[in-house]
């Protein structure tokens, strides 16, 4: 069984991951710690709007905010 609270943000890892953005990259660019990201890409921890919106502006400019925020 998956130890998911609010389910984990797959779109968001692909997208990243398609355009060879690091963990460390997202992590330093929100202020947070890499296990505080992993967290939030697991969906131990939701991110904020602003926290998606941000990466997506700054790393993922073609993917929607709908694309990027939904969980399994």
């Amino acid at each position: 069984m998956k130890d998911s609270k609010f389910g984990d943000y797959m779109n968001l890892r692909l997208e990243l991951r398609r355009n060879k953005v690091t963990q460390e990259q997202v992590a330093n660019h929100l202020g947070m710690s890499q296990q505080n990201l992993s967290y939030k890409l697991g969906g131990r921890v939701p991110f904020t709007v602003a926290e998606i919106l941000d990466i997506r502006d700054t790393f993922t400019p073609d993917a929607t905010l709908d694309y990027l925020a939904e969980t399994s």
